[in-house]
């Protein structure tokens, strides 16, 4: 069966448009597939940001307690015992450079027998030492000859002065007598102005004494 001439033409003008769709959809086809394949990998889950951060953060306090921990625990400290008129003697640990007043602190402060004049509480503290707070009155005792073999010039008597080298009963009646008319020593240098001790004699006694 024979066409005409322009049924002809019209059908292949259809049937290439149609072609031409087809193929137009299945390119487009192809690249939504692609599209969604990059968009959305099978391989990978989803990573929420907001929980890495979380994560993150709480691994860095974690780790900046543990440093401070650590630090806190490799300080040096230094090991005092207090006694005398305080309110809980004994023994107690500070950090280095503390003075005698903050061991006083530790040990609950004075009791209302002390004589509160009679220790330097801004003098820096040593490891091991006894720290003695006289009561008003005392006239010393062996608390007065520290830990160390120290003895303390405001606490100390006649009996515990004339074991320092070169201190007989002469000088440490004088040492007893400055004392009593200046109050407390307020440095070991004092000692110079004590009748009977010069230059030498205090060389020989600075390392030997305490306030």
């Amino acid at each position: 069966m024979a066409y005409p001439e322009n049924t002809v033409l019209d059908m292949k003008r259809t049937t290439k448009r149609a072609l031409t769709a087809a193929i137009l959809a299945a390119v487009f086809g192809v690249m939504f597939l692609l599209k969604r394949q990059v968009q959305t990998p099978g391989s990978e889950e989803p990573r929420i940001i907001g929980e890495e951060a979380s994560y993150g953060a709480s691994e860095e306090g974690q780790e900046e307690t543990e440093s401070a921990s650590e630090s806190a625990k490799s300080e040096p400290v230094l090991v005092v015992y207090v006694s005398g008129a305080v309110k809980d003697p004994g023994v107690y640990e500070l950090t280095p450079g503390s003075r005698v007043r903050d061991a006083l602190l530790l040990a609950g402060g004075f009791t209302g027998k002390a004589e509160e004049n009679l220790v330097n509480l801004a003098e820096t503290v040593t490891d091991g030492e006894m720290i003695f707070f006289p009561e008003r009155g005392a006239q010393g005792g062996p608390e007065a000859v520290l830990s160390d073999g120290r003895v303390s010039l405001n606490s100390a008597t006649l009996e515990d002065l004339m074991t320092l080298p070169g201190i007989g009963e002469a000088k440490a009646s004088a040492i007893l007598e400055y004392r009593e008319a200046h109050g407390s020593f307020q440095e070991i240098g004092e000692l110079l102005q004590v009748s009977g001790i010069g230059e030498s004699l205090f060389e020989r006694l600075k390392d030997k004494v305490k306030l």
